[in-house]
């Protein structure tokens, strides 16, 4: 219960980033059943490279909501 209330709690601390990571995939999604009726050839790539693209767009969005609750060590 602590996790869901802590998750609830860092979304709602930056909405625009969450609202953001909210948008990456439905955008994919949107493009995977558009390549359904206009590429069909395209969608074996879209698929494989798909989840891999969603997570390299979201990663610097966690990064920044997060960066305030990580302590950095100096290297």
């Amino acid at each position: 219960m602590a996790t869901l209330r802590n998750a609830l709690l860092f979304g709602g601390t930056s909405p625009f980033t969450t609202l953001a990571a909210l948008i990456i995939p439905a955008i994919a999604i949107g493009l995977t059943v558009a390549s359904l009726q206009w590429l069909p050839k395209g969608l074996y790539l879209l698929l494989i490279l798909g989840f891999g693209i969603v997570v390299q767009l979201q990663i610097p969005l966690f990064e920044h909501a997060l960066k305030p609750y990580v302590n950095k060590v100096a290297a």
